[in-house]
C-alpha cells in the first residue's frame, strides 16, 4: 500500500505584498521538507468553468521557479457547474495546454458536490486513482518564485487577453471543422451517380 505526504499550501495570490510572501514561504518549504514529489494545482472552476487569471499567474510562478516536469503534475480542476458542456473537458485542456506552452498534461475535472459522504469518497477515489498515474520527481528551486502584488492587475488582464484570443481561434476552428464536415456530407451526395 502506497503512503503519501499531502502539503495543503495556500495560494500565492494575495492584494497585500506581505501576504503573498508569507505563501511564498510556505510554498519553498513544502518543497524543502518534500522535494520528490507530485504536484497538484487546484484550479478553480466555478465561474462558469472558465480558466481564472489568477490561478494561470500563480502556477507561472512557480513553475519558473521549479521547473515542474509534465509526468509529476496533476491539475485539478474543482468546484465545476455539473451542467458543463460534455466538450468542456477537451477544450479546457487544450486550452491549459496552450496557455502554458505544455504537452500531455494531466488534468482531474471535479464537478461541484454536496456534503455528502458518498460524493466525496467518490471524489477521494478519483483524484488518487489520477495521482498513481503520475510520476513523482525531485523538485529543486531554480529560482526565486517572482510576484508582485502590485503588478497582479496588469498580469490578470494579460492572461484573459491570452485565453480570450485562444478562445477565439478554437471557436474559428470549430467553425472551420463544421463548414467542412458540411461540404464534404454534400459533396459526397453529388458524387452519387443514379444508374440509367
Amino acid at each position: 500500500q502506497e503512503c503519501y505526504i499531502v502539503f495543503n499550501i495556500p495560494g500565492l495570490i494575495e492584494t497585500d505584498q506581505t501576504a503573498v510572501n508569507r505563501n511564498k514561504a510556505e510554498i519553498e518549504k513544502a518543497f524543502e521538507q518534500c522535494p520528490n514529489s507530485i504536484v497538484a494545482p487546484v484550479f478553480i472552476g466555478g465561474a462558469g468553468g472558465r480558466i481564472r487569471e489568477e490561478d494561470l499567474i500563480a502556477f507561472n510562478a512557480i513553475n519558473a521557479a521549479y521547473q515542474f516536469q509534465p509526468e509529476s503534475l496533476l491539475f485539478i480542476f474543482n468546484d465545476l457547474p455539473t451542467d458543463h458542456s460534455v466538450e468542456y473537458e477537451a477544450k479546457t485542456s487544450i486550452m491549459l495546454e496552450n496557455l502554458l506552452t505544455m504537452t500531455n498534461i494531466r488534468i482531474c475535472f471535479l464537478d461541484r458536490i454536496k456534503n455528502s459522504r458518498r460524493q466525496r469518497n467518490q471524489v477521494r477515489k478519483k483524484i488518487f486513482g489520477n495521482i498513481t498515474l503520475c510520476t513523482p520527481h525531485i523538485h529543486k528551486k531554480q529560482g526565486d518564485i517572482e510576484l508582485l502584488a502590485d503588478t497582479m492587475k496588469k498580469l490578470e488582464e494579460e492572461w484573459k487577453n491570452k485565453q480570450d484570443d485562444l478562445e477565439r481561434k478554437i471557436q474559428c476552428l470549430e467553425e472551420q471543422i463544421q463548414q467542412q464536415q458540411f461540404r464534404r456530407g454534400k459533396k459526397r451526395k453529388g458524387d452519387t451517380c443514379p444508374i440509367s
